[in-house]
């Protein structure tokens, strides 16, 4: 489950992808004391349903990016399903208006899809340069948060059409590795931006147990 605000109406947006239902909802309350995830959605994405994340949770990260009463979007995360019963991160962008969402892109997909229902991450940070960071779980298969040209275990670093900007660490690669901005995390379920500083901070499952605090550098290995 995430949240994020929309200006224009000061109401609470909330996303949360039902493994049962096969869609990713959005709901909207005017306060915090109306919210009430069991009435029938808002909005809800056409693309593929999502699979069941950690602690039975799905992946879930919303963010909105400019005025969204002036072509501003909202971009939120999700598990997609994939072949074989597996499973991934997947980041939607669409519009959100009055009556729900439209011109709904999916602008990156965690590949390849590993999971079989735990561990998807997902958190979405934009900074001040404008890129997209999206947290990504390693699926619980732990080696694969080693290997760069697999997604999971990582923090990858997009323009919000999805393209790779060109600074990231591993740019000039073909093979995944260029959405990379650092690997060897363990299900990032939390980040955010330090207003002091700009930098990004995430929080994952710690190695033993407990929880593990970063701010991710390029081509670091956490």
């Amino acid at each position: 489950l995430a949240w994020a605000f929309v200006k224009y109406s000061g109401a609470y947006v909330a996303e949360e992808a039902e493994a049962r239902s096969r869609a990713v909802g959005i709901w909207q309350a005017p306060t915090m004391t109306a919210w009430d995830h069991r009435a029938s959605p808002w909005a809800e994405a056409s693309d593929s349903g999502p699979g069941k994340g950690a602690s039975g949770a799905p992946a879930g990260g919303c963010v909105i990016k400019g005025n969204i009463t002036n072509n501003g979007r909202i971009y939120f995360s999700y598990s997609e399903v994939g072949g074989s019963g597996t499973a991934g991160t997947a980041v939607m962008r669409a519009k959100l208006g009055a009556a729900g969402l439209s011109e709904q892109t999916v602008i990156f997909r965690q590949m390849p899809k590993l999971s079989s229902g735990n561990h998807f991450g997902s958190r979405l940070v934009f900074d001040r340069e404008g890129h997209l960071f999206v947290t990504l779980g390693e699926n619980n298969v732990r080696p694969t948060a080693q290997t760069l040209n697999q997604h999971q275990g990582k923090v990858v670093r997009i323009w919000t059409d999805g393209t790779v900007p060109a600074d990231n660490p591993y740019a000039g690669r073909t093979d995944g590795a260029q959405y990379v901005w650092s690997y060897g995390h363990r299900n990032p379920q939390g980040a955010a931006l330090n207003p002091w500083t700009g930098k990004l901070w995430e929080v994952e499952h710690g190695p033993q147990g407990g929880d593990e605090i970063n701010i991710p550098q390029a081509s670091k290995n956490y």
